[in-house]
């Protein structure tokens, strides 16, 4: 039922905590950025920490947003919203749910929701990139699955994000490569790779990163054998590793090395 049709609405912003509406909001500014049944201005909702706007047909987020400054817990999953840029007025958001939506890149967030903010839900968008992910400081879910992630090195914001627990890729074209866990362990900073990362629900050892085999530096995915001429080249080596790393330190200098041209390397044959 559409709201304006509800007879004392109005009266309940000052109080409502939590606010669901299904299959009938086209704007924000329906709700949020207006008095419903009268000529006044916009209600504030001091109270209201949990909106649900999920399966509606919204393709952007507006000002009206500043109207709810208080809301942690946010459900916008199944619209046909291609711009969130909306969502940065928001300054104490836990949680995000922005799946099946048609999203090309991360939404920006206030700086206060950035050390706020810990699940985040972007699965089935059309992201190529993670650009700006590395600003949620606590991020600690993070879901972009069926996205349009197809080279490994657009993971690399990732590193930043320390206390990142659980990262979901399936789907995306860069899930399908046969070295995937190792090459996405990589890109995961070490902090939390140590810490019982889950990737794709399994959880992700340091001991996996041992056996790296490093993509080619366009980022086809054509995997390259390391080899490393004598034990000086290798003693070099370990000598440039903090060895307080450990193996994800290992992983990341070999990978580097290997991007930088300072390792050389064969190609495997074909036959």
């Amino acid at each position: 039922m559409p709201l304006h049709l509800i007879i004392g609405f109005d009266c309940l912003s000052a109080q409502l905590k939590v606010l669901i509406c299904f299959r009938s909001i086209y704007l924000l500014k329906e709700i949020f950025g207006q008095s419903l049944n009268s000529e006044k201005g916009p209600y504030t909702w001091p109270e209201l920490k949990e909106l649900n706007l999920s399966c509606n047909y919204l393709t952007s987020l507006d000002q009206s947003l500043k109207n709810i400054p208080n809301v942690e817990i946010l459900h916008l999953s199944q619209n046909h919203i291609k711009d969130a840029d909306g969502i940065q007025v928001l300054k104490n958001l836990i949680f995000v749910n922005l799946n099946y939506n048609e999203l090309e890149h991360i939404p920006v967030f206030n700086i206060s929701s950035c050390r706020s903010l810990s699940k985040l839900y972007l699965k089935n968008n059309m992201l190529e990139d993670l650009e700006g992910i590395d600003c949620l400081f606590n991020l600690e879910e993070l879901d972009v699955s069926n996205n349009l992630l197809s080279s490994y090195h657009v993971l690399n914001p990732l590193d930043k994000l320390k206390a990142l627990k659980v990262l979901t890729l399936e789907g995306n074209p860069l899930y399908f490569h046969s070295h995937h866990q190792i090459l996405v362990a990589s890109y995961i900073n070490q902090d939390a790779l140590m810490n019982g990362f889950q990737l794709n629900g399994k959880t992700l050892l340091p001991t996996q990163a041992m056996d790296l085999p490093v993509e080619d530096v366009d980022g086809t995915g054509i995997l390259i054998n390391i080899f490393l001429s004598g034990t000086q080249q290798m003693s070099s080596l370990i000598g440039h590793v903090n060895c307080s790393e450990g193996p994800c330190g290992l992983m990341n200098f070999i990978r580097k090395s290997f991007l930088s041209g300072e390792m050389s390397v064969t190609l495997p044959s074909h036959q």
